[in-house]
C-alpha cells in the first residue's frame, strides 16, 4: 500500500482510513483523537459501537443500513 486511503468520513471531523501499513485508523475531533486497528479488532469495534448506537436510538443500525458483519475478512 503506497498511500492513506479514506475509507469513511463524516461530520464534525469524524472519519476512518487505512494506513500505508494496512492499519484502520478512526480519526475524531480533527486528529486529536486517534484510534488504530487491524482489521479483525476494528470489526469488533464497529460491533460494539453498533449495539450502542441501537441501545441509544433504538434502531438497529446493523440491520437498518444493510450491513452484514462475519468472521470473513478482506482485503479487497
Amino acid at each position: 500500500m503506497a498511500s492513506w486511503r479514506v475509507l469513511a468520513q463524516g461530520e464534525h471531523g469524524i472519519g476512518v482510513a487505512r494506513c500505508p501499513e494496512g492499519h484502520i485508523h478512526v480519526e475524531l475531533e480533527r486528529g486529536t483523537f486517534t484510534l488504530r486497528f487491524d482489521d479483525l479488532h476494528f470489526l469488533t469495534f464497529a460491533r460494539t459501537l453498533a449495539a450502542a448506537a441501537t441501545a441509544v436510538a433504538g434502531v438497529n443500525w446493523a440491520n437498518a443500513l444493510g450491513t452484514r458483519f462475519d468472521d470473513r475478512l478482506s482485503r479487497n
